[in-house]
């Protein structure tokens, strides 16, 4: 349910993206190639999708034991990873192959890279220059939210305090799939 709101709350927040910078340019709209390549500690956003959620490939893409659960049916499921410091939640509807729909960032020690910018929970959102901000009014907090392309059923969110200028959460969600997950 947590995750349903946050793509519920998020998708109104997607409608910011008419803005652009001084430069003419909206930097908040990546190529499909450089939002794949966002990554988590040096692991790309597309080389997690990759491992189509089998705990094996995830185990040796991350080189260590990822924890996980999931839901018992066989045909239509969820698995989620998470080892408190990086979350991520696999769709499985057999035979389709799985969609990563949602990953978030837990702890302060994974470095995030998007394109040019890197950061880290708790650092000061002045180190993301040049990116378009949004109000999420219901989670009375600001954002910045970066697509690939027009696409707006998914999104890598940043959303930070708009009295300590802090980010506070890092997020990534996918409503479908997309060819370039494949």
């Amino acid at each position: 349910m947590k995750r349903f709101l946050l793509i519920l709350l998020s998708l109104f927040a997607i409608q910011a993206f008419g803005q652009t910078n001084q430069t003419g340019q909206n930097k908040n709209v990546l190529s499909a190639a450089e939002f794949y390549q966002i990554s988590f500690n040096g692991i790309s956003l597309k080389q997690i999708i990759q491992t189509q959620g089998k705990p094996a490939r995830v185990n040796q893409l991350f080189g260590k034991k990822f924890p996980f659960e999931k839901a018992n049916n066989p045909d239509q499921y969820w698995i989620n990873f998470d080892d408190d410091s990086l979350s991520f939640t696999f769709y499985v509807n057999y035979p389709e192959p799985a969609i990563l729909t949602a990953l978030e960032v837990e702890s302060p020690q994974i470095t995030v890279k998007v394109h040019s910018l890197s950061f880290h929970l708790g650092d000061p959102v002045a180190q993301l220059k040049g990116v378009t901000y949004s109000m999420d009014k219901i989670a009375r907090t600001q954002c910045i939210i970066f697509v690939p392309g027009n696409e707006k059923d998914r999104y890598f969110r940043v959303d930070f305090n708009p009295f300590t200028k802090r980010i506070s959460r890092i997020s990534y969600v996918a409503i479908r799939k997309n060819e370039d997950e494949q």
